[in-house]
Formats: C-alpha cells, structure tokens, sequence
C-alpha cells in the first residue's frame, strides 16, 4: 500500500463561518461548520485523492484491501 491522501468531507451549519480557513486552503463557499477529515460514514464518505485509486472511497477500498489497510 502506498500512503493515500483523502479529501475532507465539509458540511454548512448554521454556526459555522470561515474560521477553518486558517487550516484549510480549499475550502468550500458557506458557513462551513464541520470538517470531517477522514470518514467512512453513509453521509459523508472520504474520497481518495491519489495513486491507482483516486476517486474511491474509503469505504470501497476497504472492501478491496482489507487486512492490507487495515492491519
């Protein structure tokens, strides 16, 4: 396995602001409020962002590489 990059996943709340900005370049327009760097949940799944399986989730290379991932 190679070392993967993953995309965060952001979410707009009503208490949210620009305040994530100091940390993330990238950051989308809105009231950003949460920032979920790495998730494999239903309503947020962090997307791979390099190597052979950019554009994958967590989740599917779970199911791929298993033990190799995850020890």
């Amino acid at each position: 396995m190679y070392p993967l990059k993953f995309k965060p996943v952001y979410f707009e709340k009503i208490w949210g602001g620009r305040g994530l900005e100091k940390f993330k370049k990238d950051l989308p327009r809105g009231n950003i409020g949460e920032s979920w760097e790495l998730s494999c949940h239903k309503n947020g799944l962090s997307i791979i962002e390099n190597g052979i399986y950019k554009g994958r989730t967590l989740k599917e290379i779970i199911e791929i590489e298993g033990e190799k991932l995850l020890g």
